[in-house]
């Protein structure tokens, strides 16, 4: 089997809560509309608070929800990851399993905590990760099976990885692998904070070569450490020879081929953006895989994310997905 991409990146199981205050928020000491990484006390001190509070949980992961999105709207998908061998990693194992992503995780038997995320929505549809990693954070080289890699298209990474060392050393490895086969390597910024904290290992991975870059502006400008979007843009020229930068509702910038194009956004009332970005990058990577350009990829994309953040959740049903490739696919 081939497949259109193959994607990396931490295994999460997500607790959502949605009406999370910005008064907690302040209460509890924690930053808005960004990840934050916890250790295990810290985590259970928080879900504690929270429990008073109904929750959803789901499969997360930013990468993983990109290879989900890319499989409901056909495509074929493979993610390497990491979990335990304890009912959050059983749940996980099932649902990627079952929304059509193939994975390696069924082979593993590991002993160790599935990491989890709190997801908090505020009022304002921002959201709030806060992060326990568990055995995630042990992710290494033997979690990316070569073999299946190479029978990709595209590999997609997840910048979160590169929170820690084992991380940095198995994308980089997946880098190299991929240019050494003719795929093409796509990197996904993933967090401002992120790149405050962990810039070394974006840097260390971009230096090996990157074939396609998605942000959002506020990590355009934070990676490229420029005050305008125009300079910010011009330096990201020099990371990649094509990038995707998100805007929120006025849709994103599209630099390909030496053009920078200006892709607009779909009107909507958003009333939570968990998963926005990572539906984004996931139905690109399908638009590429059906040879669309990335310009009209990424105004696909914009259909599909604009749909997600209207609806409570990181995903969209599969009767949706099939209705935006329907409605939108050959604009």
């Amino acid at each position: 089997m081939h497949y259109d991409v193959f994607g990396l990146g931490n295994a999460l199981v997500d607790v959502v809560y949605h009406d999370v205050t910005q008064l907690f928020l302040k209460e509890h000491d924690i930053d808005k509309g960004v990840m934050t990484l916890l250790d295990h006390n810290r985590f259970n001190l928080l879900l504690d608070a929270l429990g008073s509070k109904p929750s959803i949980q789901s499969g997360g992961g930013s990468a993983a929800n990109s290879m989900i999105a890319l499989a409901q709207l056909g495509g074929s998908a493979f993610y390497a990851c990491r979990v335990g061998d304890d009912p959050a990693g059983h749940f996980y194992r099932k649902d990627l399993l079952e929304s059509g992503v193939a994975t390696s995780v069924i082979d593993q038997g590991r002993i160790g905590e599935t990491g989890r995320c709190l997801v908090m929505v505020t009022p304002d549809a921002d959201r709030t990760l806060n992060t326990y990693l568990g055995i995630t954070s042990e992710f290494s080289l033997s979690d990316v099976p070569e073999s299946e890699l190479k029978k990709a298209r595209y590999i997609y990474l997840e910048g979160y990885l590169l929170a820690q060392k084992g991380g940095v050393v198995a994308v980089g490895n997946a880098c190299q692998l991929a240019g050494e086969n003719g795929i093409k390597r796509s990197l996904t910024f993933s967090d401002p904070w992120m790149l405050t904290q962990f810039r070394a290992g974006f840097d260390q991975v971009l230096a090996q070569g990157m074939d396609l870059i998605f942000s959002n502006e506020q990590e355009a400008l934070i990676y490229t450490e420029c005050e305008t979007l125009d300079d910010a843009v011009a330096k990201m020229k020099t990371f990649a020879p094509s990038f995707v930068i998100t805007q929120g509702e006025k849709g994103a910038l599209v630099f390909e081929q030496g053009q920078l194009h200006q892709v607009d956004g779909v009107a909507t009332k958003a009333i939570d953006t968990n998963g926005a970005g990572d539906m984004f990058a996931g139905a690109t990577l399908y638009g590429l895989n059906q040879n669309l350009s990335l310009k009209d990829s990424a105004q696909f994309a914009c259909h599909c994310s604009s749909a997600l953040v209207a609806t409570i959740g990181a995903r969209l049903s599969n009767q949706k997905m099939a209705q935006l490739k329907s409605d939108h696919f050959n604009f």
